[in-house]
């Protein structure tokens, strides 16, 4: 996978998925911090994910996942961006998230190529939840016209053979 590694939590005999927030190896900049406005995002860009608070698993159409969404580009502007209420970005599914009384936890990563990374990272949790996380709403045009899609297909026929 272009050299990228995941920590697994599959024990090899029952496939689990689970892709958690704890199974990014990118390197983090800084801790899980509360995901609002007051969050002191670090410069520059990189790939941020945010979660449950306490990284508390939410049920997914496979498996479970402690992940609401993952993104990149510029940390500041972004993180600023999803923490108001905004209707014409995706902060308005954080607004009824938080609004509902869950708490969130963002985390930023370093990253030399912010696309390349959030693309590997969505690839995965799509393979082990059929599904994007929560409040992500588009799955990337890279992935759908090559790898996830062609994967699956490839995995499908050696399964029926």
């Amino acid at each position: 996978m272009d050299g990228w590694s995941f920590r697994s939590s599959h024990d090899g005999a029952a496939r689990q998925s689970n892709m958690n927030s704890s199974d990014i190896c990118l390197e983090p900049l800084g801790e899980w911090g509360e995901f609002s406005s007051r969050y002191n995002a670090p410069g520059g860009s990189g790939v941020y994910a945010v979660r449950m608070s306490e990284a508390r698993p939410v049920g997914r159409l496979r498996g479970t996942s402690d992940l609401i969404y993952i993104g990149q580009g510029d940390l500041q502007a972004r993180l600023k961006a999803n923490s108001r209420s905004d209707f014409e970005d995706t902060g308005w599914i954080f607004h009824l998230i938080v609004k509902e009384g869950l708490q969130l936890e963002v985390r930023c990563y370093r990253s030399n190529n912010t696309k390349c990374d959030e693309e590997q990272l969505l690839l995965r949790y799509l393979r082990e939840h059929l599904e994007l996380p929560p409040a992500n709403r588009a799955i990337p045009k890279r992935i759908l016209r090559r790898r996830f899609w062609h994967s699956c297909l490839l995995t499908r026929r050696k399964e029926r053979m």
